[in-house]
């Protein structure tokens, strides 16, 4: 039955980024509370890209309403269409891809995209609703190897497409002809630092960076009375480098889901002079291993207490295209990772092909004369 149906009080619906549902401190009481005092009875999980070009974070949509105190949550999930690996500005959520959600939405039942938790389980996990959709395995194991078969060739066929698009657009710029210039960094990035007075009560997001150039990520959220040592404001958009692990290409631009957040004194952030430089394409910069090698010679000190020094860093020169150049190489350059989701994807559509046939014959239904 529809939960929201018969209740008297108040009911909301509220947009929450990812980082809500497991936040601890101050969130983690805030949850608390809504569990206890009002009946948070649908949370509904929506892909990267949503609220774009605003932000690309993932979103969940909450419902719940008063009085309470909530019983159990239903969580759906919204899928992507087809080939897609998150919804852009110019391909964005469409109003009727809510049928699916709607029709369940007043006729629950568990299926690929919906299920139930106790609320035991969440006071258990501490209020922490970040629960992972437990049937996606399942669904893969029961669709039908003929339908993954055919996600397959259209995936395949998405991949060439896009890698004639590719060479396409490598040769027209062989044709262009342009002279760039060589530039220190300190002619296009300048160091910010501002230290955060930390707030006893406030909740705080910890930055961190992985190594090989893999993304600036949330370390965790505390509030401010557990954090000791001296803290530093990160902006979405500037670059961060880790003092220790420049050299193992921890590095990259911080997102939109972690503006304001907080940093150790471990690591560097720098404006970057937008006339000049495109933040993309210097993040793409700074993957090569040619950029990382300079890093590593513009850090010193012994074995274990390795350490980048910023004016040698900023000493390290780089070529500098036109931004016209600097945005046509960032749109190539995103047609390869768009070209490597799909590899990942037909990876993926591999492996659930060889999980279905399994399936099946784990079932009894692969005998002769119904292979497939």
């Amino acid at each position: 039955p529809d939960p929201t149906r018969g209740i008297k009080g108040g009911r909301c619906g509220m947009v929450v980024p990812n980082g809500t549902l497991f936040g601890g401190g101050v969130c983690a009481r805030i949850k608390k509370e809504l569990v206890e005092e009002f009946n948070l009875h649908t949370i509904v999980r929506l892909p990267k890209g949503v609220f774009e070009p605003y932000a690309d974070i993932p979103t969940n949509l909450i419902f719940f309403d008063y009085p309470g105190p909530t019983k159990k949550i239903w969580y759906y999930e919204h899928p992507l269409p087809e080939g897609r690996k998150n919804y852009t500005k110019t391909k964005p959520l469409m109003d009727v891809e809510f049928e699916p959600l709607k029709k369940w939405w007043s006729n629950r039942k568990e299926n690929e995209y919906a299920w139930c938790v106790s609320v035991n389980q969440i006071v258990d996990a501490e209020y922490n609703l970040d629960i992972k959709n437990p049937n996606r395995g399942k669904a893969e194991e029961h669709r039908e190897p003929e339908e993954i078969i055919t996600s397959i060739i259209e995936k395949e066929k998405g991949i060439l497409e896009l890698t004639k698009e590719i060479k396409e657009q490598i040769n027209k710029e062989r044709k262009i002809e342009s002279k760039w210039t060589m530039v220190k960094l300190r002619e296009v990035l300048r160091l910010f630092r501002e230290p955060v007075e930390m707030s006893p009560l406030m909740t705080y997001k910890q930055i961190t960076i992985k190594l090989h150039h893999k993304g600036v990520v949330l370390r965790g959220e505390r509030i401010g009375g557990e954090i000791k040592s001296k803290q530093y404001l990160a902006k979405t958009d500037q670059f961060i480098i880790s003092r220790i692990d420049a050299r193992n290409g921890a590095m990259g631009l911080i997102p939109a889901e972690l503006d304001s957040a907080i940093m150790t004194n471990d690591f560097l952030t720098y404006d970057i002079d937008k006339d000049k430089l495109l933040p993309q394409y210097f993040d793409y910069l700074t993957s090569i291993k040619t950029f990382v090698e300079e890093c590593v010679k513009a850090s010193e000190g012994t074995t274990n207490r390795v350490r980048l020094k910023p004016d040698k860093f900023l000493e390290i020169e780089i070529l500098l295209p036109s931004l016209d150049e600097q945005t046509r190489i960032v749109e190539l350059l995103s047609q390869i990772d768009e070209l490597r989701k799909y590899q990942t994807e037909t990876q993926e559509q591999i492996d659930a092909l060889s999980q279905s046939i399994l399936a099946k014959a784990f079932r009894g239904e692969l005998q002769k004369g119904n292979l497939l």
